[in-house]
Order: structure tokens, then C-alpha cells, then sequence
């Protein structure tokens, strides 16, 4: 039987909950910007509405290079390539 390595455990339990984390905070994001540009349109504020949208493709973006590079590290751990 193999013994249970603590350390790599700790690491693959710890890439899965950023994977989480990331997925949770572009979730939240996107409620919340969307809340934003909605609002900001209805009142005709159409300054602030494009500021919103601006700063919602720039975290988009952003998650979309955090969270693939996460997974692919989390892949290589699941077939044992550390």
C-alpha cells in the first residue's frame, strides 16, 4: 500500500480551492458589474456605463490567464507529473 504524501496532498487540495476561488470571484464580478451597467444605462449615465463594461473585459481577461494556467498545473498534478 502506498503511503499518503502530506505535502502533495496539501498542494493538490490547495490548486483545486484557487481554481474555486477564481471561478467564485468572476461569478461575483460579474453579478456585480452587471448590477453597475444596468443601472448606470437605465439613468443614462452613459460615462459611468462605459467605465463598467471597461473594467469588466479587463477582469475577464485577467481570469481568462489566471484561470487556464491554474488548470493546466492542476492536470499535471492529476496524471502524477509534478
Amino acid at each position: 500500500m502506498k503511503r499518503l504524501n502530506v505535502e502533495k496532498l496539501i498542494n493538490f487540495v490547495t490548486q483545486i480551492m484557487f481554481c474555486l476561488l477564481v471561478l467564485l470571484a468572476y461569478m461575483y464580478c460579474f453579478l456585480y458589474y452587471s448590477i453597475f451597467f444596468y443601472v448606470s444605462i437605465l439613468e443614462r449615465d452613459y460615462v459611468f456605463a462605459a467605465v463598467v463594461a471597461i473594467l469588466f473585459v479587463a477582469l475577464t481577461g485577467f481570469l481568462g490567464f489566471a484561470l487556464p494556467i491554474s488548470l493546466k498545473v492542476l492536470r499535471k498534478k492529476l496524471k502524477g507529473d509534478y
